[in-house]
This record gives structure tokens, sequence and C-alpha cells, in this order.
């Protein structure tokens, strides 16, 4: 035993930065989906003055301190233009859910609750934040594109949200 000892002393300075060599990578390697994996967020039309509902499918597999960042970005012709922006801090956990109809509203904390006609898309960036060892994670999704349409025509209506297009039976 003594001279297993002697052997491996010499050595031990090599092994401690082979060790700490190995969790550096496995730290940095790290998928972000481990803390929070988003699958899909879409967004729902609406008319001015109403909110667009959005579908999340996402889960918090396990508790972490984190942000979020969310940007409308206006889509034109040629060009994508911020609309509205905001982010927030967060202790995310497993049992934390999300309520029954999430809203434009609830989603950006209230600040872009309503926007004015035209087409757009929700940006949203969560970022895990990481600690001596483990670096920050981030996880992106881009929504799809949804419009905000002029008033409704006689015979449209938007039903939960839902693009509904008919026109009433004639009699």
């Amino acid at each position: 035993m003594v001279k297993a000892l002697r052997t491996i002393k010499p050595l031990a300075p090599y092994l401690l930065g082979l060790l700490w060599l190995i969790v550096y990578v496995t730290a940095h390697v790290w998928h972000a989906s481990y803390w929070l994996e988003v699958r899909s967020v879409r967004v729902t039309d609406a008319h001015p003055n109403t909110q667009p509902l959005l579908y999340v499918d996402r889960t918090i597999h396990r508790p972490f301190q984190g942000s979020w960042n969310v940007t409308i970005k206006r889509i034109d012709a040629h060009q994508e233009m911020v609309a509205c922006a905001e982010n927030a801090m967060v202790l995310y956990e497993p049992k934390h859910k999300m309520p029954p109809v999430v809203t434009l509203g609830w989603w950006t904390n209230g600040t872009c609750s309503t926007l004015p006609p035209g087409f757009y898309v929700v940006d949203t960036i969560w970022e895990i934040r990481g600690n001596a060892i483990l670096p920050n994670k981030t996880v992106h999704n881009t929504s799809n594109v949804f419009e905000i349409r002029d008033e409704p025509q006689a015979g449209e209506h938007l039903l939960q949200g839902e693009p509904a297009r008919y026109s009433p039976k004639k009699t």
C-alpha cells in the first residue's frame, strides 16, 4: 500500500488536473434541455385591442435561476422592426405551471398586451444562470408569424383567438 501511494503521489497533480478538465468539459457541453425544454410557441391572429393567445409547449425539468427576454418583431416587406420588448429574472421550478389561457400580455408581463395591425413574430430567449463551474445556457424560440388584423368584417369572427372565417347561410 505504501509503495502504491509513493507511485501515485507524483502523479496526483496530473490526475487532479485531468479530473478538473473532465468536469469542466462536461459542464460546458451539458445541454440546456436538462433544465428547460421548449418545443413550440404558437401565437394566434387577433384584432386591435384584443390580445393574441399563445399555445406554449414547454417543460421545466429541474429548478434553476434564470431570465427570459421576449422581443415582438413587426415584419414588413423588407425589414423587421422591434415593436415591443420585455424581460425579467425568474426562479423556475417544475411545479410552476402556466395559466390555462396564456395571452400576449401575460407572456410579456403586461408590456405588450395589444399591437397595431400588421404581421409579427414573438422571439423568446430563456437564459439558465450557471455558477462557478457551470456556464450560462440559453434556449431560443421564434413563434409562427401571426397577424393583427383590422376590425372584423361582417361574418368574420376570431373564436378563442383562432382565425375562423365563414359566411352566414343565406335563407
